[in-house]
């Protein structure tokens, strides 16, 4: 397992940042804003020249031009990337950006601030951002909490630096398959007023560290936390947590995906940061049906996402049949683990049994993501 540390160590000096924009104007602003925090800008024309650089710099900025530059060229996803726009961002432009990875809109001059401090924690190196996963369910019940918390469970074992980030207010919480009633110390509710980023520092000082996993969850009842969080702070807390941990997995809830607001809520701000979306699925045709509806409407289209299959298969549909059924690819099979409930009543975690299927499948899919990032290297 510390192929993912190691992959986020890889050698290489690409910029810090680059700047995708024809823009005088633009252009001068952000090179004044590098060299007021001192970090070195790439600034490139257009889409095409960017190709050499655009997988290694730690942060992307593209004007809407260059956004849809990107997308024609099929240039890959990457994280940290931000649009620079005038004003209201166009649907059409809007659909370029989240196929290319935006995660940011910032109009200048007004988002200067923002953006000088997103260019301060630039590193010049892409892969010091840990990996993130998002993991959902096909439907309530599918087991999404489970494998999340399984997920950085078995990360923290290996010896990572893991944060779990539970989205869900209407859950038991995260914390209770971790074997704790109450949780403590800093919660979604506390950063409820963020604005702009989130130091990293106050989530390694404030979390609190259960099994060795620093978890983000709900501090107070549910009727009081709300369901909603203002636009940017999922966002920024993943952005922070990715810089300080190893791997971040979030856990998050179906119906974020699919409200009205979907597009600009804390769901999109999850998955298009995410390294890897994970769809959790019982082996059921109610369960398939109930998939294909949330792909239909979660707008995961360019997002690298995977299905995980849990047992049993009361019907004999195979993990193949449902990945087949939701066209993803099947990342791993999760066999029916019939201890698992009271493995979890008596305070121990999920995954934490070596040698199940549950541990056996996250420790899988944690390889996968070190395996993907080792062979894209530094740029």
């Amino acid at each position: 397992m510390s192929r993912i540390r190691a992959a986020r160590r890889l050698p290489g000096s690409p910029p810090a940042a680059l700047a995708v924009t024809a823009d005088p104007q633009v252009t001068d602003d952000i090179l004044r804003l590098g060299a007021a925090v001192g970090v070195a800008v790439s600034v490139v024309p257009d889409a095409l020249a960017a190709v050499p650089l655009w997988q290694g710099a730690d942060l992307a900025l593209v004007d809407e031009q260059a956004a849809t530059g990107v997308r024609v060229l099929g240039l890959p996803r990457r994280p940290r990337t931000v649009l620079l726009a005038p004003g209201p961002v166009p649907n059409r432009v809007w659909q370029d950006a989240v196929a290319v990875g935006v995660t940011a809109v910032v109009n200048l001059p007004e988002g200067e601030t923002w953006l000088a401090e997103a260019l301060a924690e630039a590193t010049g190196r892409l892969n010091s951002l840990a990996p993130v996963v998002a993991v959902v369910g096909s439907r309530g019940g599918a087991g999404a909490s489970t494998l999340a918390v399984a997920m950085a469970w078995v990360a923290a074992e290996e010896g990572l630096a893991s944060y779990l980030l539970d989205l869900d207010p209407l859950g038991c919480g995260a914390q209770v398959l971790l074997g704790v009633d109450q949780l403590s110390g800093v919660g979604w509710n506390s950063l409820g007023e963020t604005e702009g980023r989130v130091p990293p520092r106050l989530l390694r000082g404030g979390l609190p560290n259960l099994s060795g996993v620093r978890l983000l969850g709900w501090t107070d009842e549910p009727a009081d936390a709300g369901v909603a969080l203002p636009s940017g702070v999922a966002g920024a807390v993943v952005d922070a947590a990715a810089r300080d941990g190893d791997v971040v997995v979030v856990d998050l809830p179906r119906w974020s995906c699919v409200g009205p607001d979907r597009a600009f809520g804390f769901a999109t701000e999850v998955m298009t940061r995410s390294s890897l979306v994970v769809l959790v699925s019982p082996a059921d045709v109610r369960s398939a049906i109930a998939g294909k509806r949330l792909l239909a409407r979660a707008e995961l289209a360019g997002l690298p996402a995977g299905l995980v299959v849990r047992g049993p298969c009361p019907g004999g549909l195979t993990a193949d049949d449902v990945a087949a059924a939701l066209d993803l690819p099947l990342l791993t099979f999760v066999p029916f683990e019939r201890s698992l409930d009271r493995l979890v009543e008596d305070g121990f975690p999920p995954g934490s049994k070596r040698g199940s299927g549950l541990h056996a499948a996250a420790r899988s899919i944690l390889l996968r993501l070190a395996d993907a990032r080792a062979e894209v290297g530094p740029g």
